[in-house]
């Protein structure tokens, strides 16, 4: 198969890129890369093999230029088109009399051609090669052979290369830009688009009309009479129960009154009392109580070095403060002693007269509170005179509901007797339909169960025989293989590093170091100790200074404490005016507490009036033969609430309900 130039370039930078010399040799690698490929000509394989082994021979004098054409005019070339120009520079170089200009033009041409000019007018440049280029082969090769080998023909050739140059910067020149296709204008086109239906006016809908609801009464949020009847006839049970028991202790026998225990019983109960304290002292060992001394003691805080020092600093800079007003005053400033002290007392007046005018506004306060009270107290019975005439008329006209709620709740009672007998022949039904459902089931299951119970014991056998064969395989792997190394602690690794040491010399390093970290440990915790004890020294200065600044601080509280209690004693007598609102007060709650009592005297008889009331309704009702007709009311559990839900009208009427229930 034969190649063109370009695609013989091609195979030799893939064969050299792929190589490494770490790995494998020249020869090795060659024979591995050609089989890849499809089978070569003879002479386009002696090519390949020898461009190859030349690249790799005189690989440093090639990286010479390769490295320079990097770093001065091929900082924009790709690094993946190293191994082209390395192929190339080893074409110019070592192969250009041999090859001849023809076909050395032909391969350079058969790349492109701007990379291949910017590449030959570095390496051509004679000024580059007979100053660096010649230096940096010399440090690699020999004098002499760089001068036969690589020089003199590179330079005696270089005429013919600058030709080959100059053709490649004419075409570069004459190459015309490519034309521009003209793409046609896009011509917009209408979309295909659905038509839409047109949409339908919908019937508007009717607006339906809220149904009437009737307002809750105001009875419901109103405690019902029957819990205030309950109340007094529990005190007077109680009363009554009292009066028996002190008439029983009266007519009591003289046996009954002897209510001491005897010696003998008190004696039992300590015992019984000891022995319950004695289980509480199971841990009375370990205690040990603080002493009288330290219970008398009193124990002051203590503070923290961070509260020491702030505190301290507080009085440092007060003390200065102070230090720097005495010397204001020595230097003849004034003192604003006696003007603080008139400031202080005309305060204290105007604070006296804000006191006396909050007094009357509080006083007023309290006398406009009266007189709201007195007034919703006359209202109050003016609304209870009126509620309890609705009450008489409310329960004649729940005497008449409860006679027609019996006779339906009858009615109701025999139509659920009805419904519950056909509930009970339907479940009935449903339950012979379960268990011949159950039966099919059971029959099922028992086959599915005697299938699974079959596969099991399959499959048992399949893993005894698998368990079987592992076991062999085991058997015939298992042998002992003896593995021992000696180790001499004294003896290098022999890698020949220069920090290679034996274990033996590490232990006794370590043991330096460790010997060292110890006595530099010892240093810092001498130089802990040292500022500690300074830092100490200067907090109990620091508590010394505290402790006489805190005792002044009292005695000025305790002076200032005892003016203003002289102060108070020394209080101007209340305002007339105040005295006499404050008995206008004391008149108007004597007056409201005589009226409460005395609408509370004609509340209860009014009471007692509609009680004997209702006992005679009672009578009466149940005379007339109606407890048997009650009856079917209490088995249905008809409770006062759920007529209240039921009827609000008579929500009012739960006592007279709860009474005719029982």
């Amino acid at each position: 198969m034969n190649l063109c130039h370009r695609d013989l370039i091609g195979v030799c930078s893939d064969l050299l890129g792929s190589y490494n010399s770490i790995i494998e040799s020249v020869d090795s690698h060659l024979e591995t890369f050609l089989k890849t490929l499809p089978a070569l000509d003879e002479n386009d394989g002696t090519f390949v093999e020898e461009v190859f082994s030349g690249c790799v021979r005189f690989e440093p004098i090639i990286s010479v230029v390769i490295d320079g054409f990097y770093n001065r005019d091929g900082k924009l070339v790709l690094r993946s088109e190293e191994y082209i120009y390395r192929v190339i520079a080893y074409l110019i170089l070592f192969r250009a009399e041999e090859l001849g200009a023809c076909h050395l033009k032909k391969f350079i041409v058969s790349l492109d051609l701007n990379k291949m000019y910017r590449f030959l007018n570095f390496t051509l440049d004679e000024k580059n090669i007979r100053t660096w280029m010649k230096d940096a082969w010399n440090q690699s090769y020999d004098l002499t052979f760089v001068a036969n080998t690589v020089l003199c023909p590179l330079l005696e050739f270089l005429p013919e290369l600058r030709k080959i140059l100059d053709s490649i910067k004419k075409r570069i020149e004459t190459a015309k830009a490519p034309k521009k296709s003209t793409i046609p204008l896009v011509e917009p086109k209408p979309f295909n688009l659905t038509q839409p239906k047109p949409i339908k006016i919908p019937v508007p809908e009717r607006i339906p009309k809220l149904k009437f609801y009737r307002p809750v009464p105001e009875t419901t949020y109103i405690e019902p009479k029957v819990d205030g009847e309950f109340l007094k006839a529990k005190e007077l049970n109680w009363k009554q129960a009292q009066k028996l028991y002190r008439e029983a202790n009266k007519q009591s026998p003289s046996c009954a009154t002897k209510t001491d225990k005897s010696e003998q019983t008190k004696q039992r109960m300590r015992e019984y009392a000891d022995i319950e304290n004695s289980k509480l002292n199971f841990n009375q060992k370990h205690y040990n109580p603080p002493s009288a001394s330290l219970l008398a003691e009193v124990i002051p805080v203590k503070l923290n070095a961070a509260a020491i020092l702030r505190e301290g600093k507080l009085y440092q800079r007060r003390e200065e403060e102070e230090m720097k007003r005495f010397e204001r005053l020595e230097a003849g400033y004034s003192d604003t002693t006696e003007f603080n002290d008139w400031q202080l007392r005309m305060r204290q007046v105007d604070a006296e007269k804000e006191q006396m005018e909050q007094e009357r506004r509080r006083l007023a306060g309290l006398l406009s509170k009266e007189d709201a009270i007195i007034a919703r107290q006359s209202r109050a019975q003016e609304k209870k005179d009126m509620a309890d005439i609705v009450r008489a008329q409310a329960e004649q006209h729940m005497e008449i509901f409860l006679m027609n709620k019996l006779a339906e709740e009858e009615h109701a009672r025999k139509m659920v007797e009805k419904v519950t007998v056909v509930h009970e022949n339907a479940r009935e039904s449903k339950c012979r339909l379960q268990q011949y459902k159950a039966k099919i089931v059971q029959s099922m299951m028992e086959e599915s169960r005697e299938l699974m119970r079959q596969a099991l014991e399959e499959a048992e056998i399949v893993m005894r025989q698998k368990m079987e064969l592992i076991n062999q395989i085991k058997e015939m792997e298992s042998g002992r293989v003896q593995r021992q190394k000696m180790v001499d602690l004294t003896e290098s690794s022999g890698c020949g590093l220069l920090c290679e040491m034996s274990i033996a010399e590490l232990r006794e390093r370590l043991q330096i170091l460790k010997m060292e970290e110890v006595e530099e440990e010892e240093n810092r915790r001498n130089e802990i100790f040292n500022n500690k004890q300074v830092k100490e020294q200067m907090l109990l200065e620091t508590l010394e200074t505290i402790a006489r600044h805190r005792t002044e601080i009292s005695k000025a509280n305790a002076y200032r404490y005892e003016e203003q209690r002289q102060r108070a004693e020394r209080k101007k007598p209340k305002d007339e005016t105040l005295q006499k609102m404050e008995r206008m007060i004391e008149e108007k709650k004597a007056q409201r507490i005589s009226d409460r009592d005395l609408a509370k005297r004609s509340t209860s008889g009014t009471r007692a009036q509609l009680s004997r009331l209702n006992n005679a309704s009672k009578e009466k009702f149940l005379d007339d033969g109606n407890w048997d007709r009650a009856k079917p009311a209490s088995s249905t559990k008809l409770s006062a609430s759920q007529l209240c839900a039921k009827h609000p009208t008579t929500a009012s009427n739960g006592s007279r309900l709860t009474l005719l229930a029982i």
